[in-house]
Parts: C-alpha cells; sequence; structure tokens
C-alpha cells in the first residue's frame, strides 16, 4: 500500500475496513476495493447466475475481461469508489458508485453472491457507500434497474432515503439524497438493533450445541459437557475432542460418542471452546470453516493476564470476524437459558435459578458465579443469564438489543465494569428501558481514576436512558425480586398497612425518603364497590396488634382500590415473630385481585422467605421496609420516566446544515501543522453555529476606536468590548471584558484604558452587543474515547463555584429540557418558558457535536438566557482530525 502511495497511486483508504454484523447475526468484513482484488473479483462474478449478472450489468456477461477487472478494482477511492464484502479471504458482495462529471451526483449499483441473498449484505453496502460519497463531496445516488429486479428495488425501500422513480425505455431510473434524514437514521439504528439480536439468538437459544476442550477430570471441556447433560438440554449436543494438549501431557479418553476435531458438524450453533488460550485462535477458526453460528469461549489467559494475553485476544476476535462468527467471552463464565424448550445451562457455576422473567449480564466471572447463587437463594426467576468474561465481542449493547424484543424477558439486571459510556451503548440503554426496567449496579463505575466523574456518568445514564442505578448487589436482587412477582408501579402513590404503629411509621418515612407520596385516603369517598372503603383509614393504616386476617384483607382492599394508589406496602409483624401462613395466603390472594397495583411486604418472622405465594401470584418479602420502600420508589421513578420518553421525538433539529458547518472545520484543519487541536477564529464560529441555528450576540472584529464606533452603528447600543486574551470569568477592563458600554464617551475611554493595561492582547478586539436581560449560562461539551460529555450549569463570574450538570451525547430534546432544568441556571431560570430558548442551543450544541466528527471541543460561556431568547456571548470551538473510519454502523 505504501509503495502504491510513493508512486503516485491513490492511497488506499485502510481506515475504512470495519466489521459488521448481519441480520442473521453473523458478521461481514467490509472494505474498499484494492487492485489485488481483480483475480477474486472475477472467480465471484462467476460464481453469480445469469438472471444476477443480468440484472447487475442489464446484459449478459458470463466472465469480466483483464479490462473490466482492472476498471473495477483500480479507484481514485474519490469519484470512484467500490466496497466488497469478504468472507475469510472470498469475496461475497461488491457495490461501488461513480461520480458524474461536474456533479454531486454518483451512479451506484450492487451486486450480492447468490449463496448469501437474504442476509442483508446490500443493505449494509449501501450504508457503506453513503458515508463515503458523503466524505468525498456527494449528496445524490441514482441507479438503474429493471422493474422485475425486486431485490435491488427493496434495497433502497429498506434504507429510509425518500426514493423517486420514473421508468424509461423499459428500465426504472432511481434518484436519491444521501444526507441523512431521521428515517434513514432511524432504518440504520433498527437494522443495527436486529443484527445484534441475531447474534444473542443463536447464543441463548441454540439448536445445537458443541463442546469443544479436554475430557480430563476436572477439566472445562468435562465440565461444560457435564452441566449441559444435567441442565437438560433440549437440542443435539456433540462432544468435539480437539487432540492432545500443547503442554504434550496425553489426553484421558473421552467419553463416548466425541467426534473428532475435523468433525465437528456442520451449521452447529452454538460451540464452547475449553482449551488453552494459545489454541483458541486454530479452534476458532476451525469452528469457522464448519459454519459453526456462535462460539463461547470459556478458556481464560486473555486480556485479564496481561499485554501478551491481550494481543492473543485481538488475534481470536479478528479470526472470528474475518470468519463471520461472534464470539463470548473469553474468560467467560457461560450462560443459562431456563425456557423449558431450551433448558441450557452452559456454564461452569454451580447455581441454577428457576425459570422466570428476569434477564442477568454480568462481565465479572466470579461475581456472576454468586449472582447465579444468590438468583437461586432468593427464588429470582431468570429468564436468561449470561457471564460475559472479558467482552471481547458480544457485549451489553448486543444484549440489551435482544432483550429490548424478548417476551420471555420482563426487566434487565446489569453488573458491568466498564466506565465508558459510548454512543451505541447509550442507544441500546435508551431503546430497552423504553420496553422495559432495565437497572444496573452504578457504583461499578466509581473504580475509575475520577470517581466524581463516574459518578456524574451514572447519574446522565439514569436521567437519559432510564436505567435504573443501584447503589450494591442487595439493592440489585430487591428490586430484580419486584421487577419478577409484581407490575411496575403506574405512579408514585402509596399506602402503608400494618399492625404495629412503629413499624408503619417506619414504613411510611422509608416511602417518603424514596420519593413515594403517601395517599390521603379520606379524599377519595367511594368505595368503588370493594368489601371496604378507603376513606375509613389513615395513611399509613396502623391495623393495632388486634388485627385479625379478616382486618387486613379489608383494610388491603379497600387502599389497593383507591385511584391514586399504585403501591402497597404490608408491614406484619405477629405478636411472637412467628411467621403467619394465614396473612401470607391473605396477602397474594388480595394481590391477584387488583393485578395493576404493585404489593410488596415485609413480615417479621418470616426471615429467610425471599417471597409468598407461588411462580406467576407472588409477592416478594423483604427484611425491612426501607428495602421494600427503596425498590418501589426506584421503579416508580422508572415508569415515571418511561411515560414522559415514550412519545419523545428523536432526529436532527430543523435548520441544521451538516455540509456548511464541515466546510467550516475543513477550512479549520487547513491550518493545522501539527497533530493538535486548532481553535476556530471568531468569524469560523459565527459560521459554524449559524449552520446549526444557534444565535450569536451581534459582534464585530475592531481595530480601533473609530472601527468600534462604526461597529456600534450595525449593532447597537449597549455593548461589551471584549479583547483578544481575555479571563471570561470575570468582567473588568483590565481583564479583557468591558460590559454595558452606553455611549461613544464611554466606548472611547474604555477603549484607551482596555488597550494601555494589556497591549498587544487586545488585538484582534471585538465589539458585541451587550444582552442587558438575562441569567449567565454555560454550556461545555467534549468528545472522548468513551463517549461525548456536555456539561450546563451557571456562566461567566460564577461558573468556577458552580457544580454543573453532567450529560452524555447522543442528547435528545427531552434530555437537553432535563439537562437544563436540573441544572443550577435552570433553577435560575425558575419560569419553565424562561428556558425554553436555552433548551434549544444546548440540544443544538449537542446536535453539531455529534454530527460533526472533526468538532472536539465546544465551551460557550456566558449564553445569555431568559424569556426573550438566549444568545452566545462567547464561545470556543476547538477541532481536531476526525476518526479516519466512516461514521456507520460497525463493531467496536
Amino acid at each position: 500500500m505504501a509503495e502504491a502511495a510513493a508512486s503516485g497511486a491513490p492511497e488506499y483508504p485502510a481506515s475504512w475496513e470495519a466489521d459488521v454484523a448481519l441480520r442473521d447475526g453473523h458478521t461481514v468484513r467490509v472494505r474498499p476495493i484494492h487492485p489485488t482484488d481483480a483475480e477474486e473479483l472475477g472467480a465471484f462474478h462467476q460464481r453469480q447466475s445469469a438472471e444476477s449478472i443480468y440484472f447487475r450489468f442489464l446484459s449478459p456477461r458470463p466472465t469480466l475481461s483483464d479490462k473490466e477487472l482492472a476498471r473495477f478494482t483500480q479507484l481514485d477511492y474519490e469519484d470512484r469508489m467500490a466496497f466488497v464484502g469478504v468472507l475469510g479471504d472470498k469475496i461475497i458482495a461488491v457495490a461501488r458508485y461513480e461520480r458524474y462529471d461536474g456533479t454531486d451526483t454518483a451512479e451506484v449499483a450492487f451486486l450480492v453472491d447468490d449463496d448469501h441473498n437474504g442476509r442483508g449484505l446490500a443493505t449494509v453496502m449501501l450504508e457503506y457507500l453513503a458515508a463515503a460519497a458523503r466524505h468525498n463531496g456527494l449528496h445524490r445516488f441514482s441507479a438503474s434497474t429493471l422493474p422485475n429486479n425486486r431485490k435491488m428495488l427493496s434495497v433502497f425501500a429498506r434504507a429510509g432515503f425518500d426514493v423517486s422513480s420514473r421508468i424509461e425505455d423499459g428500465v426504472v431510473a432511481l434518484s436519491f439524497a444521501i444526507d441523512p434524514t431521521d428515517e434513514s437514521t432511524a432504518a440504520a439504528d433498527r437494522r443495527e438493533r436486529q443484527a445484534e439480536a441475531a447474534t444473542v439468538q443463536r447464543l441463548l437459544r441454540p439448536e445445537s450445541v458443541a463442546v469443544l476442550g479436554s475430557w480430563a477430570p476436572g477439566g472445562l471441556g468435562a465440565a461444560a459437557v457435564e452441566a449441559i447433560v444435567w441442565g437438560g438440554y433440549r437440542g443435539e449436543l456433540c462432544m468435539v475432542r480437539t487432540g492432545a494438549a500443547a503442554t504434550g501431557q496425553a489426553e484421558s479418553d473421552p467419553p463416548q460418542g466425541v467426534a473428532a476435531l475435523d468433525e465437528i458438524p456442520r451449521g452447529t450453533d452454538l460451540a464452547i471452546v475449553a482449551v488453552e488460550a494459545e489454541r483458541v485462535p486454530a479452534i476458532v477458526e476451525r469452528c469457522a470453516d464448519a459454519g459453526v453460528g456462535a462460539i463461547l469461549i470459556h478458556s481464560a489467559g486473555f486480556a485479564e493476564s496481561g499485554p501478551q494475553g491481550a494481543a492473543l485476544q485481538d488475534r481470536v476476535v479478528e479470526v472470528a470476524r474475518r470468519n463471520g462468527v461472534r464470539v463470548l467471552g473469553p474468560n467467560c463464565l457461560g450462560l443459562v437459558n431456563t425456557d423449558p424448550d431450551v433448558s441450557l445451562h452452559a456454564t461452569v457455576a454451580t447455581g441454577w435459578p428457576p425459570s422466570g422473567h428476569v434477564a442477568v449480564f454480568a462481565e465479572s466471572g466470579t461475581l456472576a458465579a454468586a449472582i447465579l447463587d444468590e438468583a437461586q437463594r432468593r427464588e429470582l426467576g431468570v429468564s436468561t443469564f449470561v457471564a460475559a468474561g472479558n467482552p471481547a465481542d458480544v457485549g451489553v449493547a448486543d444484549m440489551l438489543s435482544y432483550w429490548t424484543d424478548d417476551a420471555a424477558s420482563d426487566a434487565v439486571l446489569l453488573y458491568m465494569r466498564s466506565s465508558g459510556l459510548p454512543a451505541r451503548l447509550v442507544r441500546a440503554a435508551r431503546a430497552a428501558a423504553l420496553r422495559k426496567p432495565v437497572a444496573t449496579l452504578g457504583s461499578v463505575f466509581l473504580g475509575a481514576s475520577d470517581s466524581q466523574q463516574a459518578l456524574r456518568r451514572v447519574e446522565a445514564l439514569t436521567r437519559q436512558t432510564g436505567v435504573i442505578s443501584v447503589g450494591s448487589l442487595e439493592q440489585l436482587f430487591d428490586l430484580g425480586r419486584l421487577m419478577a412477582d409484581q407490575p411496575v408501579p403506574a405512579g408514585a402513590g402509596v399506602a402503608v398497612v400494618g399492625n404495629s404503629d412503629g413499624a408503619v411509621a417506619m414504613a411510611a418515612d422509608a416511602c417518603a425518603g424514596s420519593g413515594l407520596q403517601l395517599v390521603d385516603l379520606a379524599a377519595d369517598g367511594s368505595n368503588g364497590g370493594g368489601p371496604g372503603n378507603a376513606a375509613d383509614y389513615q395513611n399509613p393504616v396502623n391495623l393495632t396488634f388486634k388485627a385479625r386476617t379478616s382486618d387486613f384483607v379489608a383494610a388491603l382492599d379497600a387502599v389497593a382500590q383507591h385511584p391514586e394508589v399504585h403501591s402497597v406496602l404490608l408491614v406484619h409483624t405477629p405478636p411472637r415473630m412467628k411467621r403467619s401462613q394465614e396473612i401470607a395466603d391473605a396477602v397474594v390472594a388480595v394481590s391477584q385481585r387488583h393485578p395493576d397495583v404493585t404489593f410488596a411486604a415485609t413480615m417479621l418472622g418470616a426471615a429467610g422467605t425471599p417471597r409468598i405465594g407461588d411462580d406467576g401470584n407472588s409477592v416478594p418479602v423483604y427484611s425491612f421496609p426501607e428495602h421494600a420502600a427503596l425498590a418501589l420508589g426506584r421503579l416508580a421513578r422508572y415508569r415515571q420516566w418511561s411515560e414522559s420518553n415514550r412519545e419523545v421525538p428523536t432526529g436532527t433539529p430543523l435548520g441544521c446544515d451538516i455540509d456548511a458547518a464541515r466546510e467550516v472545520t475543513a477550512v479549520a484543519l487547513a491550518r493545522q501543522d501539527r497533530d493538535e487541536s486548532v481553535q476556530l477564529t471568531l468569524e469560523e464560529q459565527e459560521r459554524l453555529l449559524s449552520a446549526f441555528a444557534v444565535p450569536i450576540a451581534a459582534r464585530d472584529v475592531v481595530a480601533d476606536a473609530d472601527a468600534a464606533m462604526a461597529a456600534v452603528e450595525r449593532i447597537g447600543w449597549p455593548v461589551a468590548i471584549k479583547a483578544h486574551r481575555r479571563d471570561r470569568r470575570t468582567r473588568t477592563a483590565a481583564s479583557g471584558v468591558a460590559v454595558d458600554l452606553a455611549d461613544e464617551a464611554d466606548l472611547r475611554a474604555t477603549w484607551e484604558r482596555m488597550e494601555s493595561v494589556l497591549g498587544a492582547d487586545m488585538h484582534p478586539a471585538a465589539v458585541q452587543r451587550y444582552i442587558e436581560r438575562g441569567v449567565d449560562a454555560s454550556v461545555v461539551l467534549r468528545r472522548t474515547p468513551g463517549g461525548g460529555t456536555i456539561e450546563v450549569g451557571l456562566g461567566g463570574p460564577v461558573a468556577a463555584l458552580d457544580d454543573r450538570q453532567f450529560g452524555l451525547l447522543p442528547l435528545s430534546l427531552h434530555d437537553a429540557q432535563s439537562l437544563v432544568s436540573s441544572s443550577s441556571v435552570g433553577r435560575a431560570l425558575s419560569d419553565p418558558l424562561d428556558r425554553v430558548a436555552l433548551v434549544g442551543v444546548v440540544q443544538r450544541l449537542a446536535e453539531l457535536m455529534e454530527q460533526v466528527e472533526e468538532i472536539c471541543f465546544i465551551e460557550a460561556d456566558p449564553v445569555i438566557a431568559s424569556v426573550d431568547g438566549a444568545w452566545v456571548a462567547d464561545v470556543t470551538v476547538e477541532v481536531c482530525p476526525p476518526e479516519k473510519s466512516l461514521p456507520v454502523r460497525k463493531l467496536d
């Protein structure tokens, strides 16, 4: 490649190579075509049917000539571009565009291997072609095809672009703009999630499993097979002997029915690998050759062991993806699916939780084993369980994409060790939480070097995605048990019922402290035809120690039918601390009569009893009222988030010109002489922000007092003078900022003083319209390897003293509203109408950072906000060379 560049040939864009998950869960390597592909391209062409070739070229062409192969593989990667989909060493798809001379339009064409149709390859190739075309300044694609070429027509229909078509001489002529739209972006996101879910489907619901490893007593291979057999797996199980270990030790005799390594059943859904780490890459390649769908790697000795192991882990992922296979692990404890139709216990852990509707994901193997044991002890009904180990390939975003639409899982519990929150994970978490509650152990992020920053990330994750963050494993299980047995509370209204004044008072305080609202039962005088009248009780309801079972039933029925009661917390304290089965049965019966109300119980004397009732009709039991109240409060807040976000519009705000913004950053980057960031000039700042309709207070760059007065003629009084070098935290002439200048004498005197104090630091200076009314806000955005961040708070002189509110990118309109309202500047702008304009600025700046990958830092401070509007009064923008990879879906 380097020789080609040196000889003047176009440089091959190696950074555009990527691995992509397809509709069926397998992967494909997508990369630009290269002159060395000529021979394989010719072989690919000859493998296709006459019909496919005719559809592609609109004429018979059984072979490609040497001249055609040279033309198709020797490109400039700008006006003429082509991508190939590669599996192993074979090309299985080709997509190309060619620009019409002197235009921003290119003709596009595809050809997918007949053996690989229906996998979503053409749509993926279109995404990559469009991204490369936009990178090279193109804006439209056109294509010509036959009316009966339904495959190609469906590709454009699914892509989400606004396609126009007409028939000319029996050929369908298609044309469409390739700039991203809300529809095309949403369609690409859906395809990405569907592909991720298909990968997990192969892992969690395999119809056939092969275990590859040693059968020595105590070995992982033998332990894996024993666990699968013991769990009663319903599919086909094959045991594969992998040969002598690398240490040279003889392998013990395998169990009966074991296949040799070259006899892996063709098309096996899941292979479980339990061999020495150094042998794993070769075993993975052998599995891929046999058409295995997915691979679970128990073996340890990879990234967790140091740099050498990390390199070996990268090699495993590279081999798997090159051959179209996804990997769970390595150093993976395994997975569990309790569905009776699957009954897969593909883990060496001993715990076997009861079947249920809670999905669990954990990265730590040791902790994952403890979670399985605890789930069994607490009778937490689990649908599926995944212990990822080192999530080198399949990770939490893939799992969330699967669980989002998994009918068997009503809730998700997560334990993640990573402190990074990339955009793909944020989007997957939000999509899942809009469908079902998702909870994570937030304290794991505090292991990062900056614990305060990690805590802020957790808070932002909770606010923007709806994921419920808890502080301990105990709280995670408390929440999981409530989600497993009861509905999510429809609101914050709660009633506390008990038979001890001290206990019910403690429970009521715990509910109030958890954000729940004790309902005034007397506010509703009707009993709805039930057995009791809620107005007969005070909340909390103390039935006293004399209460009989019938008293509990009457009170529970009465409060549960109150329209504002969404959850009921029972606190039962039997006189001799002896569990009452009669009370337990009564509570379960009442909960069944009110299926829309969430019930939780604290039953002193019932220590060790995780729930009362049976499968499908049970109420969780907690040791203390505060545990139940905390779980109820968190779920009630989640319900509020899901309802307020369900209909929130997504997509780019109106008036955003991405191309105009990129033109500005391209000019700035042209000034770069080292691999460092470049600050935009005042003129570039205005052009950039104007491209996304972010208002800047009117200003002019001036050289002297006379020019400043001329600027005032356009801007109007009052004005501010800002020196080139200034301290935005203060507003004095000596610090480079003078504000509220109302006449010529004041302006000239201030200019003279500033120039004498600042000297060369005065120029170039700016005269700006002074916004007289409003609150100073600060908006800071950063692009980081772990995902983009945004901070909002008070600006100007008090910015250094303010604890700004923290958010994650991408940022929806609702996220921007929440970020502003929960910040100190939101509290200063107490009327929601006063915050509307500032919310718009925050959303547009976030979208600017998200859409223009060259921008690495924005600090808008101050932004003057009021009911009249919001104007950026000062801003710093830094641009950096973007990642050389295309901004299109790909595996991490």
